[in-house]
């Protein structure tokens, strides 16, 4: 597990907090790792090259996304305030719900760490 004490009161190892029935069904129904990569303003980010996960956008508008699996809107960003993201950010989630690791939308490092440490 990659920590990251940084966010409010979300941290790795928590579970995630339901935002949105949408997003919650998707997070409920992934036998995978997701990705969540939650804009707040601006463009998407490209996604990150990490075969091992599911990527899902979620931002103010549900307009399709190139390398995203599926794509939330949240034109209130309920989802950037529960999860303690104000800046948007990304977050790794582990099939059991439960959050791996946190990046902000222009670092992928985190994510990659906590990949290699599952390749491990």
């Amino acid at each position: 597990m990659v920590q990251d004490r940084s966010r409010g009161d979300l941290h790795a190892g928590d579970h995630v907090p339901a935002a949105g029935p949408e997003l919650r069904a998707a997070l409920a129904e992934a036998h995978e790792h997701v990705l969540l990569t939650v804009i707040v303003n601006g463009p998407a980010p490209a996604p990150v090259g990490i075969v091992t996960a599911r990527q899902l956008l979620v931002g103010a508008t549900a307009a399709a996304q190139p390398g995203y699996d599926a794509v939330f809107q949240d034109p209130d960003g309920v989802t950037a305030a529960r999860y303690g993201l104000p800046n948007g950010g990304r977050i790794m989630v582990r099939p059991d719900g439960y959050v791996a690791a946190f990046a902000p939308l222009d670092e992928d490092e985190p994510l990659h760490g906590y990949q290699a440490l599952l390749q491990a």
